[in-house]
């Protein structure tokens, strides 16, 4: 299991970071489209097939870095799958679908969108001629109808819904599992969790952000190293705010004799008893007087 993830940790890492750059590259090529004053749908039509080409490019290189999404998120799902059996390995369809939904949502709605300016500009808008006449803004709400009955665009709206709420759920999901298990520290696990949140009410381009310290994490370029829980192969969750080190548990009172714990103390007294005489031999009786010169003498008593 390890080993696996370490061939897969660098591609999971490419993709986290390339999901910045593609989303990058999509913004530097619409910003170089002058779409005017586009506060009239008709007028965003009319910009929209000036500039198709460029703006359906966008589209695609945007719609293939939210697609890169569902790499890093599932990588990440499985290393924590793999230490935890907490987490429903049925869920990863969500993880995985949410982010390619939202790709196939901006890529066909672009389409979409330059089917619909394409031939509202070679009929000179005339599917809302009668609108026109009437005023702006019933030709704006002409041209709005024109937009949302069209069946691309239509389904396009409805994979957008869709892959924005899976994206919501697959960030949310794996950021806080992967945190729980150890895999993520708790700054990038909540970081992860409030993209999501923020991607759904903001935009995708939120989802970007999150990738930049996943995909350092995977390559190994983290500031302050991957978590052990990726070595180590078992989840090692993080300790609970404020919980301290537990205390060590105190030594237990070893049993036995002293001569077992201090052998050399032993020995020493070994020597000693074989070297004192015999008991009530003269030997012993003239050290036992060498001794008693050598103690301490008793103070004399004061008159």
């Amino acid at each position: 299991m390890i080993d696996r993830e370490r061939r897969l940790a660098r591609p999971a890492g490419i993709a986290a970071i390339g999901v910045l750059v593609f989303v990058i590259a999509s913004i530097v090529i619409q910003a170089g489209v002058d779409l005017g004053d586009t506060d009239l749908e008709a007028d965003r039509l009319q910009a929209f097939d000036e500039n198709s080409a460029t703006l359906t490019l966008a589209a695609f290189v945007s719609g293939l870095g939210y697609g890169l999404v569902a790499l890093p998120l599932f990588y990440l799902f499985k290393a924590a799958q793999a230490r935890s059996e907490r987490i429903r390995g049925g869920l990863i369809g969500i993880v995985v679908a949410g982010p390619l939904f939202l790709a196939a949502a901006i890529v066909i709605q672009a389409f979409a969108f330059d089917a619909i300016a394409s031939d509202f500009v070679a009929t000179d808008g005339a599917a809302c001629m009668e609108a026109a006449a009437e005023g702006e803004d019933e030709q704006d709400q002409c041209v709005e109808d024109l937009i949302t009955e069209d069946t691309a665009f239509s389904i396009s709206t409805g994979l957008s819904l869709a892959g924005s709420l899976g994206l919501l759920f697959g960030l949310i999901y794996t950021s806080l599992n992967a945190m729980r298990v150890g895999l993520l520290t708790r700054f990038v696990g909540t970081l992860g969790m409030a993209v999501g949140v923020a991607s759904l009410f903001f935009g995708p381009p939120f989802a970007a952000l999150f990738m930049i310290p996943l995909g350092m994490l995977f390559l190994g370029f983290s500031p302050g190293g991957k978590p052990p829980a990726w070595d180590a192969g078992e989840a090692i969750p993080w300790p609970a705010p404020g919980q301290k080190t537990p205390p060590p548990t105190p030594e237990e009172p070893v049993e036995g004799r002293a001569d077992e714990i201090f052998p050399d103390a032993a020995a020493g007294e070994d020597e000693e008893d074989e070297d004192r005489p015999e008991p009530g031999s003269i030997a012993d009786e003239v050290d036992r007087a060498s001794r008693r010169s050598d103690g301490p003498q008793k103070r004399k008593r004061r008159g």
